[in-house]
């Protein structure tokens, strides 16, 4: 109706492959993506003296009770 082509019972030959993230290497990336992603967001907020993903730590350090 709006373009879209739905498959039923598509058989995808490695899916236990696709599916773990620890072989497909989904993992890693998000690994990279995160501390490069999270720096750029902190770097970027207005008001945070949190700029970095390692002033996090350290915040984190510094007030464990928290």
């Amino acid at each position: 109706r709006y373009g879209a082509v739905i498959i039923d019972n598509l058989e995808i030959p490695n899916i236990s492959t696709v599916l773990n993230y620890n072989i497909s290497g989904e993992l890693l990336a998000l690994a990279y993506e995160f501390r490069e992603s999270i720096n750029s967001y902190l770097a970027d907020l207005e008001s945070s003296p949190i700029r970095s993903l390692a002033d996090a730590i350290a915040f984190n350090s510094q007030h464990p009770v928290l």
